[in-house]
């Protein structure tokens, strides 16, 4: 069995077997899904390299249509977050 300390800060350092097992390393994270028994299992979170994400939103984007600056973004997001405000306002 293998064993590993909470610091004074609340962390935990994974020992070195079980990041060989999971197949994680600095940066990577690890999940850990509380089970019905009490127990928990943790399992690595694969992340993705951002060139397999290439491409992944151009389904949103219409043939023919302009990029956006990145002040029409900021406008954009203005507008939602706006919407947003009006919105939780009127839920109070």
């Amino acid at each position: 069995m293998t064993t590993a300390a909470i610091t004074s800060k609340n962390q935990l350092t994974l020992p070195k077997e079980v990041r060989t097992q999971l197949g994680v390393g600095a940066g990577d994270t690890v999940v850990f899904e509380s089970q019905a028994d009490g127990s928990f299992k943790v399992r690595a979170q694969k992340s993705r390299d951002w060139r397999e994400l290439v491409g992944c939103l151009n389904h949103l984007v219409k043939k023919g249509d302009k990029p956006m600056t990145v002040e029409d973004m900021r406008s954009t997001i203005g507008q939602h977050l706006a919407e947003d405000d009006r919105r939780i306002s009127r839920g109070k």
